[in-house]
């Protein structure tokens, strides 16, 4: 784990972030509350703050195909789209991008990228998907939009939460 990550994971300690936000929507059974996979998270983020360390993993072959395959969706997205400077806030920064809002105590965010307007302003946050299992591409490309947008819904609604000045997300 290179120093980037290292500081990056640090920022995450005690945070809900985006990216598990759907995890802690989980229902529990017979109308409870809370799922087992909330229960889950929420300890994981009570030990991280406890302790000030991090719990949670990145590290899987899911995480590391998505890391190595991200900057072809970077590269294709500055081809298409030339009004916007495209910034990917894993490795165009000196250190990868994590926001918080103080309107959102205990939330943090790491979009894939920023799309800057001419002025250097942030135009749209993104997210990028590089799914692994063969069976999850060919769900996705026979689905329609709204049911892809529908699992990652919390993860979308979290990047809004830590950007309140952007109305879009691609």
């Amino acid at each position: 784990m290179d120093s980037k990550e290292k500081i990056w994971k640090q920022k995450r300690v005690g945070k809900f972030t985006s990216s598990k936000l759907g995890d802690l929507m989980k229902k529990g059974t017979n109308g409870a509350e809370w799922g087992k996979t909330a229960i889950s998270y929420m300890n994981d983020v009570k030990y991280e703050r406890r302790r000030g360390v991090p719990v949670r993993s990145r590290s899987n072959f899911n995480f590391e195909f998505g890391h190595e395959n991200e900057p072809i969706a970077m590269e294709w997205l500055r081809k298409n789209y030339p009004l916007y400077e495209f910034k990917s806030c894993q490795d165009d920064y000196d250190e990868i991008q994590f926001r918080t809002n103080p309107d959102a105590a205990g939330h943090g965010d790491s979009p894939d990228f920023y799309a800057l307007n001419e002025d250097g302003s942030i135009a749209f946050v993104g997210e990028i998907k590089c799914p692994v299992d063969r069976g999850k591409i060919e769900d996705i490309f026979f689905s329609s939009k709204a049911d892809v947008i529908d699992e990652y819904s919390e993860q979308f609604c979290g990047h809004f939460i830590a950007h309140p000045e952007v109305n879009k997300l691609m």
